[in-house]
């Protein structure tokens, strides 16, 4: 009976903790100009677009094997799109506009 208890208790635990960071990074997208935004294309691909004559550019953070890196799109001005793309599939973390 008590090993039984013991390992549900660490199966509870160890899907809280997995439920725990899969919350945290979900909510990656993070504009500073209220009429620039970036958006998740797919589970590793993110674009940047403005409804302003500015220029702008999209960031990634993504997920390796050896740990996490950053990315930048190409800069882009007003209406056109700023891509960028992880190299592992399912690897997107966090993705962000810039403008300048």
């Amino acid at each position: 009976m008590n090993a039984i208890v013991r390992r549900f208790v660490v199966g509870a635990s160890a899907a809280t903790f997995i439920g725990a960071a899969s919350v945290l990074g979900a909510g990656a997208a993070q504009a500073q100009d209220p009429f620039c935004w970036a958006n998740q294309q797919s589970a590793n691909t993110a674009f940047s677009q403005c409804s302003i004559p500015v220029w702008h550019q999209v960031h990634i953070r993504c997920w390796s094997g050896s740990g996490s890196y950053e990315r930048a799109g190409n800069p882009m001005f007003w209406w056109d799109q700023s891509w960028a793309s992880c190299d592992w599939p399912f690897g997107l973390e966090a993705w962000w506009v810039s403008t300048f």
